[in-house]
């Protein structure tokens, strides 16, 4: 049996592929097998990416506030109010649960597409699950976000204090620091999913 194809794919905003001949059954089939695994992987690219830009926003956005800190501070202190403090910490959070969320989606979106694709009891999603346990056994940073997310989606947000420090050295530059902070005590008063 041939198919002639009238549609031409596009793989990605520089290459093209049209059909100029007619194909079998088999070679179709295994052409849209190829574009299918294609796919699956840009997705999952694609949700990588989001964790990649919403890390980059964040430590821009830090950055950002930080010098806007440094501008305003440099003319007065008290040009600095307790609007600008409260715009900087939603911002932050937003940007911060937007990370937690896009990880947290990275990995289930994945899961589910290993399960899909190759079963439960296959090798790939075994050593999808395996690799996660071990993050989660032998990484702190891996467990306490792991954690984080959850405490965010159902008790209170993360992030619950910054911290500014202005140096001046003897040179008369100005060196500024700022630090978001977790209350630990609050994290741990609050939330019964840490152990």
């Amino acid at each position: 049996m041939e198919i002639r194809l009238g549609k031409t794919y596009i793989t990605d905003e520089a290459v093209n592929v049209e059909f100029l001949d007619s194909l079998t059954q088999e070679q179709y089939n295994q052409f849209e097998h190829s574009l299918n695994e294609i796919s699956d992987l840009l997705y999952v690219q694609r949700l990588s990416d989001f964790v990649r830009i919403n890390d980059e926003e964040l430590h821009q956005f830090l950055n950002s506030s930080l010098v806007k800190i440094a501008e305003t501070s440099a003319i007065s202190w008290n040009s600095f109010s307790r609007k600008d403090v409260d715009k900087i910490m939603m911002n932050t959070n937003r940007i911060f649960l937007n990370y937690l969320s896009s990880m947290r989606t990275l990995i289930e979106h994945s899961s589910v597409l290993l399960n899909r694709k190759y079963g439960k009891e296959s090798e790939q999603f075994t050593e999808f699950k395996a690799m996660l346990a071990m993050f989660y056994e032998h990484s702190f940073a891996y467990r306490f976000s792991y954690k984080l997310r959850n405490y965010s989606q159902h008790v209170g947000l993360p992030i619950t204090g910054f911290s500014i420090n202005v140096t001046y050295n003897h040179i008369d530059r100005i060196n500024n620091q700022l630090k978001v902070f977790f209350r630990r005590d609050e994290l741990l008063e609050s939330f019964d999913g840490w152990v």
